[in-house]
């Protein structure tokens, strides 16, 4: 039973009904069966139907009994060598002086083995039996002895370790740059920093994911890891010595899933029938020997694509939907060990649900269908297992990107809001947890004890307005968000359009250069070179481009006099994993809402650019002896870094909102849900036979969660502004478990809110030590804002004529660190916050006709656009997001030159004298628009302005 005062373990679950035992457990632990264990043995139990275990991890003592059948799902399997797991049926007993015939043998029962990650150790230890009890013997020659029972059945999924491994390295040898060609592969040479030697890594990095022994995988990858050290090194290495090398791998782990599978090979007398009883000191006619069983093995091989011919529903959705939900808790709490255990759930959740979608016909389908009829599964099973694979598969999308966390804030997103901003709100979350905890406290024992559950229920749905009014503010901020970005992306799309064309006007120059001797129109050099840097939907990641020849290839002569296909080159360029599709500037808008990335978002267009234009050198070289284009590569190189930044930056605002648009949508599918359950819960009264139990205990689950889920979010957003403010960034886990590296079991359970209440007191303590945190008061520049001038930023020429023809211009304040030169005004300054930004020019005055005593208005808006760099006294640079900021500096100016100040360029929410309460200040460091709209133009003569710069008012820090 569990404590009153701690929640249960939201690990495990146990379901004990109709002679049945089901166990559900995701903790890393796992579950432990056999001598010295809770479950010694299942023979003398009442499970009549059975016992069915779905956890990640079985560890077995010693050998298992469960003469009425088991089922194991798990990832990994482990225990002594000659470990059974053992479904044979029981011995028929002796025949006494009442009954004096032996009794008959027990039927073998069934059992069900599922492991995902099969290794050598539990190959080796576990022998899986199913066969028929013995007969009973008898003392009486009149008497008959027991007849033997029949054997049961076997039915086993098993998956080598070595397959998931084995697959990736197939896929890296499909890699163009080993397809045979004009150029044998041995004369074509890998060094580092190439595509092929960043892939080799991956192979390498993969490898060491087996459940092997270090010593095996060394033996394994040897021949790849030798070619990659060499690399390393600085010498090179060919395209056909890392062919010949992952061959090797290849072998090797076929080699091993071969063992495996000799190892766990079905043998008939596993299932045999049991024998017959004997006369004991008497002569009997002899009994019957029972039927032999059956045994159904689906070992997969060389791919997952037999699963859905399995026989064994090996995948539990409320299991499978744990495991989702731990491994969303280890993402939002945002620790990087965390994250990384998150990344290999979700792994291991999309792995594990590769049969899906299933067709009737399929054998593992009607299994499903037969469990969901006994009540073993739910009856919504494949349903429910196909959401929580999309869901899985898009957290995983959103963690490998590393540009947004579980709430879809960006990597470097912060809020400027003080904590009393939070303080409130906090208060209200905490309470509400306190709430929840308890009624999820208080139902789990009522659970435990087969009490009256519905006063516990009540505890929990009388506050779920609470949880649905909460879920109703984050929709609002996210809608408020999903605007922001969504202007962001609208005016990036110009940008993008001019940084295109200015590409491909640098590649018309280069066509020139090449059109002649290279026999390609521009049309054919444009689509197969950026069709491979950019790639429109994550489908393209699947497609390799390779396969694709551009029309009209011909043979090109080379210098030796030989020729080389142009589809081997083409095939050269065509290296990264992408789609052959023109590139376009257009936004494409999809049916949900969300925008279709210019690339695919796991790939980066760097690498891209530089194969691109190393290709274009082989064709330089290989093709024409007297190609002089040194000036247009040049000029393209530097367009194409210019466009890879504008693409870059509209894809982070795009994938951000792609985000945001699915949690909105799961914020509003939460709510409904939520209110839903209410209603259902607040007209029914729930007993422990009800058949919904199970998804009750979710909801009661859920809410909990939810209500958790917003206090870490709160204490996030916390840390996200002590990061901004303080220029340290802090690990909520190091706050509530008092290290950055906990174990991960120890996690859900000991995340209470009596430990999440001692980490915001913590953190609240940090807020109100700010000064002692750096040691001393900043500096104010200048000491006096009202009188003195602060330090200036001087637009360049160039932009002072764009702000004089058009009003307006958009400046970028480049950071100063502590050996920039030249530094102007911030030398050897960092940590550098402006409360006030004033914008002035140098030779303004009034027009000719203005008359004495007549004032003209200037009006200044400066907008600070959120992206900014703040440098640390360690003189490192530090990125951070938030909203843009705009303030107003405007002012009448009279024919004598003097200046009557109406606004002064406050940045409003920031108040230099109460730092610990107001906004937190922005710095310099970043891109100011500045608009001149509402200046009185006509009476202003701007032919003397020599100078136009920020007059900049605030706090910095000197370097240590």
């Amino acid at each position: 039973m569990q404590s009153p005062h701690l929640p249960p373990d939201q690990s495990l679950r146990i379901y004990k009904r109709a002679q049945r035992l089901v166990i559900l457990s995701v903790a890393e632990d796992g579950i432990r069966v056999g001598t010295g264990t809770e479950y010694p043995t299942f023979k003398d139990t009442d499970y009549t139907d059975g016992v069915y275990i779905f956890t990640e991890n079985l560890i077995a003592t010693s050998t298992i009994q469960a003469p009425c059948g088991l089922m194991v799902a798990t990832s990994n399997l482990s225990g002594p060598e000659g470990t059974v797991l053992d479904c044979s049926g029981l011995p028929g007993d002796f025949g006494t002086g009442g009954h004096p015939s032996g009794y008959p043998g027990g039927p073998g029962g069934n059992l069900g083995v599922y492991i995902q990650d099969l290794d050598d150790d539990a190959a080796r230890a576990f022998t899986f039996l199913a066969r028929g009890g013995d007969g009973g013997d008898t003392f009486d020659s009149k008497a008959s002895v027991g007849d033997g029972g029949g054997g049961g059945m076997i039915t086993s999924v098993l998956q080598p370790t070595y397959l998931r491994v084995m697959n990736f390295v197939q896929g890296y040898l499909a890699r163009p740059e080993f397809r045979t060609g004009d150029v044998p592969r041995d004369r074509i040479l890998v060094a580092y920093g190439d595509a092929l030697y960043y892939a080799t890594q991956e192979v390498l990095i993969m490898g060491l994911n087996l459940s092997a022994s270090p010593d095996k995988i060394r033996e394994i990858f040897v021949k790849l890891s030798f070619e990659v050290e060499r690399i390393e090194l600085g010498e090179t290495t060919t395209v056909n010595n890392l062919h010949s090398a992952a061959m090797t791998a290849i072998l090797a782990l076929s080699a091993q899933i071969t063992r495996q599978l000799i190892l766990v090979a079905p043998d008939k007398d596993y299932t045999r029938g049991g024998y017959p009883g004997a006369g004991v000191g008497v002569i009997v006619p002899p009994g019957k020997m029972g039927a032999d069983g059956e045994q159904i093995q689906t070992f997969l091989e060389t791919s997952t694509i037999d699963l859905p011919n399995a026989q064994l529903p090996f995948a539990h959705p409320e299991q499978c939907a744990m495991l989702l939900e731990r491994a969303n808790l280890f993402f939002y709490m945002n620790s990087p060990k965390l994250r990384l255990r998150a990344q290999f759930l979700y792994q291991r959740i999309i792995e594990r649900l590769g049969f899906l979608s299933l067709k009737p016909s399929d054998p593992l389908y009607q299994v499903y269908e037969t469990y969901q009829k006994k009540g073993i599964i739910p009856s919504t099973s494949l349903k429910d297992l196909a959401g929580i694979r999309e869901s899985a598969n898009a957290q995983l999308i959103r963690l490998n990107s590393g540009k947004t966390d579980y709430y879809g804030y960006s990597a470097r997103w912060v809020p400027r809001a003080s904590y009393n901003f939070y303080k409130h709100v906090l208060d209200e979350a905490l309470t509400d947890l306190e709430s929840f905890e308890n009624a999820y406290i208080q139902y789990h024992a009522a659970l435990d004890e087969q009490k009256d559950l519905n006063d516990k229920l009540e505890l929990a749905y009388s506050k779920t307005s609470r949880i649905t009014s909460s879920l109703d503010k984050d929709r609002g901020d996210i809608w408020s968000g999903l605007q922001n970005l969504n202007r962001g992306i609208t005016d990036m799309t110009p940008v993008v359009e001019k940084a295109h064309k200015q590409l491909m006007e640098a590649y018309e120059k280069e066509k020139k250069k090449i059109r002649n001797a290279f026999g390609l129109s521009i049309l054919q050099v444009i689509n197969a070179f950026t069709s491979i840097a950019f790639a429109p939907n994550l489908e393209s990641l699947v497609k390799r481009v390779g396969d694709v020849v551009l029309p009209g290839f011909i043979n090109v002569p080379i210098i030796s006099g030989g020729t080389v296909t142009k589809e081997y080159l083409a095939s050269q360029i065509n290296e990264s994993e992408a789609t052959f599709a023109k590139i376009s500037t257009e936004l494409k808008q999809k049916i949900d809402g969300s925008y279709e990335l210019d690339e695919a978002f796991t790939k980066r267009l760097i690498v891209e650019k530089e194969q691109m234009l190393s290709q274009l050198d082989n064709f330089s070289n290989a093709a024409f002896t007297d190609l002089d284009d040194e000036e247009t590569r040049k000029d393209l190189r530097e367009k194409f870094d210019a466009y890879i930044n504008e693409v870059t930056k509209r894809n982070d605002l795009i994938f951000q909102y792609n985000v945001n648009i699915k949690l909105l949508q799961q914020k509003t599918d939460e709510k409904l849900e939520y209110e839903q359950k209410k209603k259902e819960l607040e007209n029914r009264q729930v007993e422990h036979a009800d058949p919904d139990l199970p998804a009750i205990t979710a909801y009661v689950e859920s809410i909990y969660q939810s209500s958790r889920l917003r206090v870490t979010k709160l204490l996030e957003v916390l840390l996200r502004s002590l990061s901004f403010r303080m220029l340290r960034s802090r690990d909520i886990v190091a706050f509530a478990f008092g290290s950055e590296n906990p174990e991960p079991d120890t996690v859900p359970l000991s995340l209470t809110s009596t430990v999440l209440t001692a980490a915001r007191s913590e953190i609240e303590d940090i807020f109100n030590n700010e000064v002692e945190e750096w040691g001393a008061e900043p500096i104010r520049f200048p000491g006096n804002f009202d009188r003195d001038t602060g330090k200036h930023y001087h637009l360049n020429k160039n932009e002072r004529e764009q702000l004089f023809n058009n009003y307006s211009v958009t400046v970028k304040i480049p950071p100063v660190l502590r050996h920039t030169t030249p530094s102007g005004d911030f030398k050897g300054c960092c940590n550098v916050r402006v409360y006030r930004a004033r914008f002035k020019f140098t030779g303004l005055k009034t027009a000719a006709d203005v008359k004495d005593g007549e004032e003209v208005f200037v009006h200044v808006q400066l907008t600070h656009n959120g992206h900014e760099t703040i440098v640390n006294r360690s003189n490192e640079a530090v990125e951070f997001e938030h909203s843009p900021i705009a303030t107003i500096y405007s002012y009448y100016l009279h024919k004598n030159g003097k200046m009557s100040v109406l606004d002064n360029g406050n940045i409003a929410e920031s108040d230099i004298n109460h730092t610990a309460t107001s906004y937190a200040p922005p710095g310099p460091f970043a891109e100011w628009k500045v608009d001149l709209d509402g200046t009185e133009f006509d009476k202003l003569d701007f032919s003397d302005v020599t100078d136009a710069f920020f007059d900049l008012c605030g706090t910095n820090y000197a370097y240590i």
